[in-house]
């Protein structure tokens, strides 16, 4: 994807937690389903997750965030 000028790019680091949660709702989904259907749901969070521009901390508060170093 192509970015134009001023654009800032915004990296999302996801915990160790994060990821397990990840893989345990695939494999949940992969047992009850199989594993295309995993995959693609597991894709459509990790997509709609990386294309967020605010975040919503635990306490309700919601932060911008922060625009990655060059």
């Amino acid at each position: 994807m192509a970015r134009g000028p001023g654009t800032n790019l915004i990296v999302i680091r996801w915990t160790e937690l994060a990821l397990n949660d990840l893989k345990a709702i695939s494999y949940r989904i992969e047992q009850k389903r199989n594993l295309a259907t995993a995959n693609r749901v597991c894709r459509t969070i990790y997509d709609a997750i990386q294309s967020c521009d605010t975040i919503r901390t635990p306490a309700g508060r919601v932060s911008k965030r922060e625009p990655a170093n060059s």
